[in-house]
């Protein structure tokens, strides 16, 4: 592996671990513990959601990090397929 792959490997690995972090999540978890955290995470922090921790900028980073880590759930568990 040339160093500007693994350059990019150890970036893209690091940015999912964040992304886990995000959602309050372990790898290794499934998909519908990414959903139902996702869920959770919204009705916290969207704007139009009339709670008192409402925060676009937040919702945006947890709606990110939802897409990331289920894409990512999706793969790990095809992989093993």
């Amino acid at each position: 592996m040339n160093l500007l792959r693994a350059q990019a490997y150890s970036y893209s690995k690091r940015n999912i671990r964040e992304y886990y972090g995000l959602l309050n999540l372990d790898e290794g978890c499934s998909a519908d513990d990414v959903r139902e955290s996702f869920r959770k995470l919204a009705k916290q922090y969207h704007p139009d959601g009339g709670s008192s921790t409402a925060d676009s900028a937040t919702f945006i980073r947890i709606e990110e990090a939802y897409r990331k880590v289920l894409s990512h759930v999706i793969e790990q568990t095809n992989a093993r397929l």
